[in-house]
């Protein structure tokens, strides 16, 4: 039986434009690797902030269900608590700092 696999891509873009509209005077750089997908502000004080494909993958396929999900995990509160020199990531294992 084949394994599904995951559309991170659409997720991803629906991580990118809630931040955008949390955090709308900062610019954002958004990279990718095997692990997570993290991004970056650029010209405002904010930590980087992370997430686990293993958690993506829990998250709903649907924009809106997944901004949800964002508020219910506190993720602006949690960028706004880590200091600028850190990365706040969310992963199954919990949140955590680097």
């Amino acid at each position: 039986m084949p394994q599904a696999t995951t559309d991170f891509s659409g997720r991803t873009e629906a991580l990118a434009r809630y931040l955008g509209a949390m955090f709308p005077t900062a610019g954002i750089e958004r990279y990718e690797n095997a692990n997570c997908v993290g991004f970056r502000f650029i010209g405002a004080p904010h930590a980087s902030v992370e997430f686990e494909r293993e958690w993506l993958a829990a998250l709903p396929a649907n924009a809106d269900a997944i901004a949800q999900e964002m508020h219910l995990n506190r993720v602006c509160a949690e960028i706004n608590d880590t200091p600028e020199t850190q990365c706040v990531i969310f992963g199954s294992a919990g949140v955590r700092r680097a």
